[in-house]
């Protein structure tokens, strides 16, 4: 039984390719965030599954671009589309 579990640790992972991991098409843009369209409704806060966006000081909004999944959820529940995807 250990010996199964060793090489299944060893097997190559199916989202690499090569050596370089493939990105989906939707993954590859960015949340860009317009101030001035913001209502502060934070429901992009509360839909987040990332947590990736935190309502600052001033409780306008503030994206963490580095812990972002790109899922996009945050730009469908946006009333006055202040978050949109744009690509890179």
């Amino acid at each position: 039984m250990f010996l199964k579990g060793a090489k299944g640790l060893l097997k190559k992972k199916e989202t690499l390719k090569g050596d370089k991991m493939t990105v989906p098409k939707w993954a590859e843009g960015r949340v860009d965030y317009t101030k001035s369209k913001c209502i502060k409704c934070h429901l992009c806060v509360k839909h987040c599954p990332a947590v990736a966006i935190k309502v600052v000081k001033d409780k306008f909004i503030k994206v963490d671009h580095e812990m972002c999944i790109r899922c996009s959820v945050c730009t469908e529940v946006c009333p006055t589309k202040a978050l949109v995807m744009k690509s890179e």
